[in-house]
């Protein structure tokens, strides 16, 4: 499983979660006359199901109703008015909403070892290269090369 199929799930999560209550293998429907196929696995319902545990979970109401309206299926821009946040605040905060359920994926053995090892080598070299880096690019150069050889080796 990959961070990019919890966006899509999160993203299409009313026609998934419909599918699954149905029985269904597949989510078929259509946005603006453009036919979509998302098929389910386990892991889907998964993400499905810790979407949920979230939801039910959460006490803030801006981000609950960030929560809902993606629950709902409604647009990114119907949901950023009701919640009053910048366009910049919004995407931030659905971007930790998928990441926290990634993050589930991955203390349920979804996400297998190289997927965590290549999100990991991904942040090491934003972080070498991020402006003021400094003295510290050097270190994360070298943790890159350690992860580098431990995947060869």
């Amino acid at each position: 499983m990959t961070k990019e199929r919890v966006e899509e799930i999160v993203k299409r999560y009313p026609f998934v979660i419909r599918a699954i209550r149905e029985g269904k293998r597949t989510a078929e429907f259509q946005i603006s006359k453009r036919n979509f196929r998302i098929g389910i696995t386990e892991e889907d319902m998964a993400i499905c199901e810790i979407f949920e545990d979230i939801r039910k979970r959460e006490k803030d109401p801006d981000v609950l109703r960030m929560i809902n309206g993606l629950w709902k299926g409604r647009t990114d821009t119907a949901i950023m008015q009701d919640v009053h946040w910048r366009k910049n605040a919004y995407y931030d905060r659905k971007s930790k909403l998928v990441d926290k359920i990634y993050e589930c994926c991955i203390c349920r053995g979804y996400v297998d070892y190289e997927e965590i090892t290549e999100l990991l080598l991904l942040y090491l070299e934003e972080l070498k290269g991020a402006k003021g880096a400094g003295e510290n690019s050097f270190q994360y150069g070298e943790q890159i090369a350690y992860i580098r050889s431990r995947q060869a080796g």
